[in-house]
């Protein structure tokens, strides 16, 4: 007889989940508590031992661990002991280390390191300190060519604010915009001149000389002219033949807009400084162009002396009459005779853009001038257009409107072929020198022969200008300096023994290169 058994029945369980673990602390907030007696009790001791006994106890508790175990102590305590040492000193002493940084380099990597340290390398008295010391505030002309080309009608720097950034030897910490307890609020928006721009720009712009810069665009001229195109205004329709000359670059001009570039081919070719593209062909010169100058847009009169000297009468015997009664007024305006640009108005204006590298921001003209740029361009005298003035074999000197394409003027006197060419800065003055022995002045603002400067026995190879002064280099073996307003000859410079083929004037030295190897530097003012 079976047994009657209950039906088995199902067992629930309570599941208990695990405890979830407590957050781990920070490294700076590590926490010694344990549940162990034993171990709350060594932690106790070890707290009341004095600062010796603690470091034999950590000593000898160190030499009985495992690699394994000291693995684990380097891990811990190396977060332990990092410490943004930046960050904990105040603002103006942080920047005061960071002055003593010469590699801007330094500075970049520095930057890079965290937001704060990003924050605290935009100080532009820190990068003031760099153009110092780096030599890039030497150069007025460079800083205002920097103004003109990358700040747009830049805001007037107050006197108070300017006087604050004045030497690296004056450690006043107001000047700093990061004078805060801790940390750093979020910069004003800066009213003054941007010095970490500006020395960024002009370091980049020496390691690319240094270096060889960057390739932007090759332009390769045909050796032979296109046929002309008679439906084309100005051009004849016969047939040229094959081209005499190549079109080999003889000179060339440049500033921060244009590339002027005069071939043997008698064509002038303009670029775009900032592009590399061919803008532009002047065509005029019956034979090749051999002297290029170019004169940039605006600029103000920086003539020495009276303000109202903006271009000398010229010699009653030699001076020709002006062209500028038959310009047309588009033409007119290009090189300054038209309102706003007129030289009466011009005669009252002044630098008045405070200098950033001079305490006060007080800008002084140079003593004896500006020097003339290496690559061959000037500051114009408030013109609204960019000029651009050439000569050659055909022994024409022919100013040309940029913008336009032009040939404003056509200059005739000399009798051979022009071999050098230069313009003052901010004034309408061109000085040329030519195989016909002569050097001359011209006003290119108004079309007229003004001076000829008569001395040199043999062909004018050379020429620099300086303010109101003229350097000439002569196959003669002979450097002359001349003044350019009154015409004359202040020293004559004898000693190379072979013909001169370049000169290098900045108003009180000059250099003098020649065909018998040697180089001689000469006193400007004493000869």
């Amino acid at each position: 007889m079976a047994s009657s058994q209950p039906p088995p029945t199902t067992l629930y369980m309570p599941i208990i989940p695990p405890p979830t673990p407590a957050p781990s602390p920070p490294p700076h907030q590590y926490s010694f508590a344990s549940s162990d007696p034993a171990i709350a009790s060594h932690v106790a001791t070890f707290s009341s031992l004095p600062a010796s006994a603690r470091r034999q106890h950590l000593y000898a508790i160190i030499q009985e661990c495992t690699p394994i175990e000291l693995l684990f102590l380097s891990t811990t305590i190396a977060p332990m002991l990092k410490r943004d040492f930046l960050r904990a000193l105040p603002p103006e002493v942080s920047l005061y280390i960071l002055s003593f940084i010469d590699d801007p380099r330094t500075l970049a990597r520095a930057a890079l390191v965290s937001k704060y340290w990003n924050e605290l390398l935009k100080d532009e008295y820190l990068w003031k300190t760099m153009c110092i010391r780096h030599g890039f505030s030497r150069d007025a002309h460079a800083v205002e060519a920097y103004r003109r080309e990358h700040m747009r009608d830049p805001p007037p720097v107050p006197v108070f604010q300017e006087a604050s950034l004045t030497s690296t030897s004056e450690a006043d910490p107001r000047r700093s915009p990061l004078f805060t307890p801790r940390g750093l609020q979020p910069r004003p928006p800066n009213t003054s001149f941007p010095y970490r721009k500006f020395f960024i720009y002009e370091y980049l712009r020496t390691s690319n000389w240094l270096n060889k810069g960057r390739l932007l665009r090759v332009h390769r001229a045909p050796l032979h002219p296109p046929a002309p195109d008679p439906t084309m205004p100005g051009q004849l329709a016969q047939d040229h033949g094959p081209l005499t000359n190549p079109a080999i670059p003889t000179s060339i001009a440049i500033d921060g807009q244009w590339v002027v570039v005069g071939l043997a081919n008698s064509r002038i070719h303009i670029f775009s400084a900032r592009t590399g593209v061919l803008s532009r062909t002047l065509v005029g010169h019956e034979s090749g162009v051999w002297a290029v100058a170019l004169i940039s847009e605006g600029g103000d009169p920086l003539g020495p002396g009276d303000p109202s000297r903006f271009a000398p009468e010229g010699d009653p015997l030699v001076a020709t009459p002006a062209q500028d009664g038959s310009l047309p007024p588009a033409l007119r305006s290009a090189v300054g005779l038209e309102k706003p640009g007129s030289p009466q108005k011009m005669r009252l204006r002044k630098w008045s853009i405070p200098d950033p590298f001079v305490e006060g921001g007080k800008a002084e003209r140079p003593r004896h001038g500006k020097p003339s740029s290496p690559g061959g361009a000037s500051d114009g005298w408030g013109q609204p257009n960019a000029l651009v003035v050439s000569g050659g074999c055909d022994k024409e000197l022919r100013v040309w409107d940029v913008k336009s394409g032009f040939c404003i003027y056509t200059l005739r006197g000399h009798t051979s072929t022009i071999r050098c060419l230069k313009v003052l800065h901010g004034r309408p003055l061109a000085v040329s020198g030519s195989r016909d022995r002569t050097v001359r002045v011209w006003d290119v603002q108004r079309g007229r022969l003004l001076r000829v400067l008569e001395g040199h026995t043999q062909s004018v190879r050379c020429l620099d200008v300086c303010g109101n002064r003229i350097v000439s280099g002569s196959y003669d073996c002979t450097c002359r300096v001349w003044d350019v307003d009154s015409g004359a000859c202040l020293h004559v410079l004898r000693g190379h023994f072979h013909q001169i083929y370049t000169v290098a004037f900045d108003g009180v030295r000059i250099a003098s290169g020649g065909l018998d190897t040697t180089v001689r530097v000469w006193d400007a003012s004493t000869g």
